[in-house]
């Protein structure tokens, strides 16, 4: 797995998380990788620690390189993967600063989804305004250009200040030091949005239950080396077919045709549709939001990034149902019925 080097792992991304339940008194640290041949998550290490800190992923790290030095032959040999994909946590960062350079924390991203969590929690601060809220900080994530960033910020900050909202302020400067980890305009092009680490810490679950002895887990440990071990031959020697995830070439597809949606429109009321049995009810925004109807359900999404008004689109079945007023404020923005 090295990305300067060839083979079916040189693009691959690593993993790196804690599960904090396997163990009593302990913390797991866990690295993966998606193997695209076998189409499966694939652990590489595991170890047991006292705490999540600098100094034991420091310690994970140097033992890796251990590890692969002596398996390689080559003195000097660490762990290059082409991404690290960390939870936002600053002891992530700074053993891999401190193993790996200052130049690797380029190619270290976070997850997304821990952001989406953290947006929703603090929501709660502004229950009234929370809808709005959710929508500025989910475009700070979504915008692509740093010049769309720069005006999503001016955005969420004005709205900070016309809603004289103070306890959010820590929040959002937390969050804005670490861009260059979080906001796909200044992560590396495709970069992952989720740690799937998690997926693997499932696995882990699965397999041993929680709270369990550390004699216990190493037992298992092994055992399921053991059984990757097997897979991996059984593989090779045209047993199995491997996993069901998406292999190199459907990634690499995925990749290049993979497109934000195109849908914002200037407005600052979106319609929301209507559950059966119910009446219709506003959506209110004070941001550029844009909104995508689909029948049949009848539901809508509110999507972040840019779109064009003629993006916009409103299926006869819905159109048939709005009131006049509706129709009117649709009309004030643009939107063609």
């Amino acid at each position: 797995m090295n990305r300067d080097g060839s083979g079916v792992m040189v693009d691959e991304l690593a993993f790196i998380d804690a599960k904090h339940n396997r163990c009593r008194g302990f913390k797991t640290l866990t690295l993966w990788a998606y193997h695209p041949v076998l189409r499966k998550l694939v652990s590489l290490t595991k170890m047991e620690v006292e705490e999540e800190n600098t100094e034991n992923l420091t310690i994970f790290w140097e033992l890796l390189n251990e590890m692969l030095q002596d398996v390689s032959g080559k003195k000097g040999y660490k762990f290059n993967p082409f991404v690290f994909i960390a939870d936002e946590n600053e002891v992530n960062w700074c053993s891999i600063r401190d193993i790996f350079g200052v130049h690797t924390l380029e190619r270290a991203v976070s997850c997304e989804f821990h952001y989406k969590q953290s947006v929703q929690r603090h929501s709660r601060k502004v229950s009234e305004k929370s809808d709005e809220f959710i929508c500025l900080a989910n475009a700070l994530l979504h915008v692509q250009t740093k010049n769309q960033f720069k005006a999503a910020c001016e955005q969420i900050e004005t709205f900070f200040k016309i809603n004289n909202i103070k306890e959010l302020h820590a929040w959002y400067k937390w969050w804005h030091d670490r861009r260059s980890h979080i906001f796909r305009a200044f992560k590396m092009e495709n970069s992952p949005s989720s740690n799937l680490a998690e997926v693997g810490h499932a696995k882990i679950a699965s397999n041993s239950g929680i709270y369990i002895s550390i004699l216990e887990a190493a037992r298992v440990d092994v055992a399921s080396a053991i059984r990757q071990a097997r897979d991996i031959r059984i593989f090779h020697s045209g047993i199995s077919k491997g996993g069901k995830g998406p292999n190199t070439y459907q990634k690499e597809f995925k990749n290049k045709y993979k497109t934000e949606p195109h849908a914002r429109c200037n407005s600052k009321t979106l319609l929301s549709s209507p559950v059966q049995g119910q009446t219709w009810k506003f959506c209110t925004f004070n941001s550029t939001s844009g909104c995508v109807f689909s029948p049949p359900s009848g539901l809508y999404k509110i999507i972040d990034p840019q779109v064009e008004l003629k993006d916009l689109i409103i299926h006869e079945e819905i159109a048939n149902v709005l009131t006049p007023q509706h129709e009117d404020i649709l009309r004030k923005f643009g939107v063609r019925l």
